[in-house]
């Protein structure tokens, strides 16, 4: 019952049911998605695959109040995530 589903662009996020505490991405866009950052709450974090097909590395970004930090964690592998980054 708490199960909703969207088909749409991944890099959009659900911004009309934002804030999130937490956000998992499963493919790897080439660049952190400023929208999906945004719909973090302050302290928020969101764990994800960044790169090109042949180099990728897992990120944890951490929403701050007016900013975000980013942490590299280790190489992965992902499908990439089509769309935009902006």
């Amino acid at each position: 019952r708490n199960v909703i589903t969207k088909h749409t662009d991944g890099t959009v996020g659900l911004p009309e049911y934002a804030p999130f505490d937490g956000i998992i991405v499963t493919a790897a866009p080439e660049g952190i998605p400023l929208a999906l950052v945004e719909q973090l709450r302050p302290g928020g974090r969101m764990v994800l695959p960044i790169g090109q097909r042949d180099e990728q590395v897992l990120v944890r970004v951490v929403r701050g109040e007016d900013d975000y930090t980013h942490e590299m964690l280790e190489r992965v592998s992902f499908v990439p995530l089509l769309g935009g980054i902006g």
